[in-house]
């Protein structure tokens, strides 16, 4: 590497600001690098990490947080059409105030079966009932809507329930949902949103003011840490509880589970309270109870505040060229310290950076979300610094001098053939 000791340090310099656009063309390309197979696993850890995820699998004190009275789950288990009818109406009679389906019912299969849960279904009065938002071209823009059969969700709000999932990196981690989706012309709420809009809709209407095409879930409670109330099938059907607490509360059923003790991997999912933040093995939340955190979230009105793109690429921009600026003092004064220097520099910026997002978010519940291009730009600044200087540099300018020695030389044929022609003229 070939640095020019007689030059001046300056904070301010061109060579910081190419050196540093250097790192963002890595940057650019780094999806490219991870194209190939035996790198995934590195690019996958990368993404799996969130620093929020420390906050909430580690850092907050679940039992700080008061359990969520208005809200109720019943699971509706291994039933079949017939046994959610019976369910549906024993809740129904203690006349909650709205009741959130989370479970599909597209097609007819028996006749008396549906009938009964058609007629529990219509004597409903506020009713929500989970749709489908698909995308049959794969250009990530929903086409259409699937409903449940209209038998049973003609007298319901129908709402997509498609929960935003992390599954580039190996694991079905839900941290955001989409409020609303623009299908053909037609706007849908998410079902948690809608099933909210029953009960708080002023909340729902400031909450959708935010207009933010993604919301991170600021999650609080589970089924397992008894924040929520959980009902099982025989539960409610039995009549092993006094279910007259069910009067004007939101009742969300849905699966959990063959009964609520026995953990199954159907409709669960990782979030970010899982105990294993990193490398996670087992899912720890039923689709319904996402459903449920989405509405104490509006309900209490308790955002994740995030950062925006440009601020995020500002952020990384500063960072990369301070390094930039510090590897050069450092290789003019303090040459032999060097390697020694860009590693703890490196090393050190890392895990201050992690630990600025970590306890931000932890005292302000705002995502920095400084993840995969701040980290790769801190990582790759060394090796952008000595690519500039060791290579780019020296090649442009090489470059640059012939380019110069040939126009001089071309400008300098053309006057002595000028200064000819004047003198043949002359004579």
């Amino acid at each position: 590497m070939v640095i020019n000791r007689s030059k001046k340090i300056r904070f301010l310099s061109w060579d910081n600001l190419f050196a540093t656009l250097v790192v963002f063309g890595i940057i650019k390309f780094l999806p490219v690098i991870f194209t190939i197979d035996f790198l995934d696993p590195i690019q996958n850890t990368i993404q799996d990490f969130n620093a929020a995820d420390i906050v909430f699998s580690q850092l907050r004190d679940y039992d700080e947080i008061e359990k969520d009275t208005n809200i109720v789950l019943v699971n509706i288990g291994e039933l079949n059409r017939g046994g959610i009818a019976d369910l549906v109406n024993k809740v129904n009679s203690y006349e909650p105030r709205v009741i959130g389906i989370d479970s599909f019912f597209r097609n007819r299969k028996n006749h008396d079966l549906d009938s009964a849960l058609s007629d529990a279904l219509s004597k409903v009065k506020n009713l929500v009932i989970v749709s489908q938002a698909v995308d049959f071209d794969d250009d990530f823009i929903f086409d259409t809507v699937l409903f449940s059969h209209p038998l049973f969700s003609s007298k319901a709000v129908n709402a997509y329930a498609n929960i935003v999932t992390d599954e580039s990196a190996g694991f079905r981690v839900v941290r955001a949902i989409t409020p609303k989706e623009i299908i053909k012309d037609s706007i849908y709420l998410f079902f948690a949103v809608e099933v909210a809009k029953k009960v708080y809709p002023e909340k729902v209407k400031k909450f959708l003011a935010r207009d933010n095409e993604v919301e991170f879930v600021n999650y609080k409670r589970n089924i397992y840490n008894h924040k929520y109330t959980a009902l099982d099938v025989n539960d409610v059907l039995q009549n092993k509880v006094d279910l007259s607490f069910l009067k004007d509360k939101i009742v969300l059923m849905g699966f959990l589970g063959p009964d609520i003790n026995t953990l199954v991997f159907e409709d669960i999912f990782f979030t970010p309270m899982n105990e294993h933040y990193l490398g996670k093995a087992i899912p720890d939340m039923y689709g319904v109870v996402v459903h449920a955190n989405v509405i104490s979230m509006i309900r209490e009105e308790d955002y994740i505040a995030t950062s925006s793109q440009w601020l995020k690429l500002l952020i990384t921009f500063f960072i990369v060229y301070c390094n930039m600026a510090l590897f050069y003092f450092i290789s003019v004064r303090y040459e032999d310290a060097y390697e020694m220097a860009n590693l703890i520099i490196t090393m050190s910026e890392l895990v201050l950076m992690f630990t600025i997002m970590i306890y931000v978010f932890y005292w302000f519940t705002y995502d920095i979300g400084l993840r995969d291009a701040t980290v790769f730009g801190i990582l790759f600044s060394a090796t952008s610094f000595e690519l500039y200087h060791g290579s780019f540099k020296p090649i442009i300018k090489n470059v640059y001098n012939k380019v110069k020695k040939k126009l001089i030389g071309r400008a300098s044929e053309r006057f002595v053939d000028e200064f000819k022609t004047d003198q043949e003229k002359e004579s």
